[in-house]
């Protein structure tokens, strides 16, 4: 028989870390900031976009729910402009949200593409319920003015997109496994 002295000593029990929260009210709370502001910018977007797009689309009533449009470049322009405008917005959302570090992330970026859909929507909603125009009338009457809307529907990903394009290049490019976000604490430091 061993005595209690010859029994190898325990080892001291070892706390486990304390784990970080994948996701902090802070980051919550940018998040829908940002994503408020890409709403309300949408709707400002869309008054830009109804001032800019001035070529009317006029259209012939053909058939009861159909109607011919004109040959002019109205459709085109209109939704070029539109592609400009969310562009333009999607870059500079995408930049402004990397250049705040403390709230570096996937919350962010799921932030940007919510924002950047939502934005777009509301940018082709609120041109379309400015921008006049009708599509109802009579068979074979001329309609001076078609609602303004986007055509090309592909373009409602524009502003999303760039906008994670631009964050997910910062993300690429950082140096630190961390993005540089000073809320992120060091594993070697916390090891010790």
């Amino acid at each position: 028989m061993t005595s209690a002295d010859e029994l190898p000593a325990a080892a001291p029990a070892q706390m486990p870390e304390p784990r970080q929260p994948w996701l902090t009210r802070a980051e919550l709370g940018y998040a829908a900031r940002l994503v408020a502001a890409l709403v309300v910018v949408g709707v400002i977007a869309g008054m830009i976009w109804r001032l800019w797009a001035t070529t009317p689309t006029r259209g012939l009533v053909y058939y009861n729910s159909a109607i011919v449009p004109d040959e002019t470049e109205g459709f085109i322009s209109s939704d070029g402009r539109f592609a400009v405008i969310t562009a333009v917005i999607g870059l500079a959302a995408g930049l402004l949200a990397w250049r705040a570090a403390r709230y570096r992330g996937p919350v962010t970026a799921a932030a940007l593409a919510l924002g950047g859909l939502a934005g777009a929507a509301l940018t082709n909603l609120a041109g379309n319920l400015i921008g006049g125009g009708s599509t109802a009338g009579k068979l074979g009457t001329q309609l001076p003015r078609l609602p303004l809307k986007v055509h090309a529907w592909d373009l409602l990903f524009v502003e999303a997109a760039l906008a994670l394009l631009v964050y997910l290049l910062g993300t690429l490019f950082a140096s630190a496994d961390d993005l540089g976000n000073p809320a992120v604490p060091d594993p070697a430091l916390s090891s010790t």
